[in-house]
């Protein structure tokens, strides 16, 4: 008498075979899983479509942002009259002035509300763009501003007001900038390789040009000796390296003075060097007696 195992066995329906090359359970339900993602992902991409083209279609001031060559309503230096930063120190309450900058530092404080540093040369100032008032600024182009890459070179007009309380971050801290327009003349890169606002902290001491990026005791990046070397172009944005180079044209500029003043003529000769310089590529090279020599560029 066959045990009760063995009639749960018989009396179980066999599976059918499964064709050659055709795709199990698990492969059939992993791929409808995947095709319901899909679809639920086209679903959110069309909604985010839709809520994008709604948000532009009801802003009201794009036309007072954006890139400065797509915009056909942006200032040109023909057209309007422009002010240096170092002007702005005395400058009057109310006074509209249209400015070349760059985005020191940009941050959104909230949906109506966001912040930018402008800084050129050694000076800066605050800027700020708010919901409403005359020119009817949306959220849209506060988050937008708020937004603009570090060390973008943007165009902005906007009033001068006295703010509540001296601005301590900027070197003009008794005005700050109502932005009424604001348009990106050249956009920097969103990753750089150092902040500028980083290169202006000393840099360690007994610095071993080691590559790697420490923080100091409050937790903010301190950039080493090697990597401003490597990155002298941003290096040199920061107010001293601007003094330095400020410091070496007065000097230079005496000199020149003085040689004219004593009847010199200044002349461009060529140079002459032991070693092709410049890496091999693109240089001259001449006989200078026994030896070669080399033009430098």
């Amino acid at each position: 008498m066959a045990s009760t195992a063995e009639q749960d066995l018989a009396s179980r329906p066999k599976e059918e075979p499964r064709e050659a090359g055709a795709p199990s359970k698990n492969a059939m339900k992993k791929a409808a899983k995947d095709k319901e993602k899909a679809e639920k992902a086209a679903r959110r991409e069309e909604l985010e479509r839709q809520q994008k083209e709604q948000a532009e279609a009801n802003d009201t001031s794009k036309h007072l942002y954006g890139a400065l060559s797509s915009t056909s309503d942006s200032p040109t230096k023909s057209s309007q009259q422009f002010t240096e930063l170092a002007e702005l120190y005395d400058a009057k309450e109310d006074q509209e002035v249209t400015v070349d900058a760059r985005i020191h530092n940009a941050r959104v404080q909230s949906a109506k509300l966001a912040f930018l540093v402008l800084r050129e040369e050694a000076h800066t100032i605050q800027a700020v763009i708010a919901e409403g008032g005359a020119n009817k600024i949306s959220r849209q182009m506060v988050k937008w501003s708020g937004g603009i890459n570090s060390e973008s070179i943007v165009r902005a007009t906007g009033l001068v007001k006295q703010p509540v309380e001296p601005v301590t971050s900027t070197s003009i801290s008794n005005f700050e900038l109502h932005v009424e327009s604001i348009y990106i003349i050249s956009e920097a890169a969103q990753m750089l390789p150092v902040q500028v606002k980083d290169c202006m902290r000393a840099p360690p001491m007994n610095d071993d040009l080691k590559e790697e990026v420490e923080t100091d005791a409050q937790g903010l990046p301190v950039v080493s000796l090697a990597s401003r070397l490597n990155n002298r172009i941003l290096d040199g944005r920061t107010p001293a390296n601007q003094a330095i180079f400020q410091l070496q044209g007065a000097i230079s500029n005496l000199f020149v003075e003085f040689m004219n003043q004593n009847k010199f003529t200044w002349i461009n000769s060529s140079r002459l060097a032991g070693a092709a310089t410049e890496g091999g590529a693109g240089v001259f090279e001449i006989k200078y007696f026994d030896t070669k020599a080399y033009l430098t560029q």
